[in-house]
């Protein structure tokens, strides 16, 4: 007697696909800022940004399968909040996506480092904004846990803003970097159990920039770009920012 095969797929077979989709998601997002490059917005030209925007929608479907396929996964929402941020979704969309990854892992790292990203002035948060976040975020971590990275990144984004270049060298921030620094070495990390938690895929956003000057992408690559994608769109959901793609993507180049 024949037996019939389920149609549902395996959970590995599910484990590979999702793993296909992030690396896939991610290098569109990383290739979608090749197009665009790190110029200020006004240097865009408009045949760029439309490259831009379309990579980036096609990144957002095959991350949004990975999270659909493997919904106990936290690593895609960090490539997720990359590419909102990328795409201007707005703060209800990637507040949604930042509450997703906190409710599977509160203490990811990914996750956290692209939200500083998301508070600094240049893409519409408040001066001194991140640091608070960092802060908060530190004070609730166990200690060991790298979450002490958070405060690092927030003093080189406002390093970074900042006309000053010894503007780290104060005794205040010294101290806190040292404290954070001490905060991570204590004692062994306490590592999450959720698969994925402690995966990091760095953003492309933050290393484009030069560490002297105005930043490149200060105006924000995305300052014309509209608040919901896909034609036709109305109100984006607070997860998924357009209707499902069916056009055939063009492909990224891998070496």
């Amino acid at each position: 007697m024949c037996r019939t095969r389920s149609a549902r797929p395996s959970r590995t077979s599910r484990i590979h696909r999702a793993s296909a989709l992030l690396i896939t998601g991610a290098r569109y997002v990383a290739w979608g800022w090749e197009a665009r490059t790190a110029d200020l917005a006004v240097n865009v030209t408009p045949e760029q940004r439309r490259t831009f925007f379309r990579r980036l929608r096609i990144a957002e479907e095959y991350l949004l399968e990975a999270v659909e396929l493997r919904p106990d996964w936290v690593t895609p929402w960090g490539r997720l909040l990359a590419l909102g941020r990328g795409m201007s979704l707005g703060a209800e969309v990637n507040e949604a996506r930042l509450a997703d990854a906190l409710h599977l892992d509160p203490l990811d790292l990914e996750s956290r480092l692209e939200w500083l990203s998301h508070l600094q002035p240049r893409w519409g948060g408040a001066p001194g904004q991140a640091l608070a976040f960092a802060r908060a975020a530190l004070a609730r971590a166990p200690r060991g846990h790298r979450l002490g990275c958070v405060i690092v990144m927030a003093h080189i984004h406002d390093w970074i803003e900042a006309d000053d270049g010894g503007c780290l060298a104060t005794p205040e921030i010294q101290d806190e970097l040292r404290r954070a620094i001490d905060h991570r070495s204590s004692t062994p990390p306490t590592r999450s159990a959720r698969v994925g938690s402690t995966t990091s895929m760095s953003s492309p956003w933050p290393w484009r920039w030069p560490t002297s000057g105005t930043p490149s992408g200060a105006s924000s690559g995305c300052s014309t770009a509209p608040t919901r994608s896909g034609p036709g769109a109305t109100s984006p959901s607070p997860r998924r920012s357009s209707p499902a793609t069916t056009a055939a993507p063009d492909q990224p180049p891998y070496p």
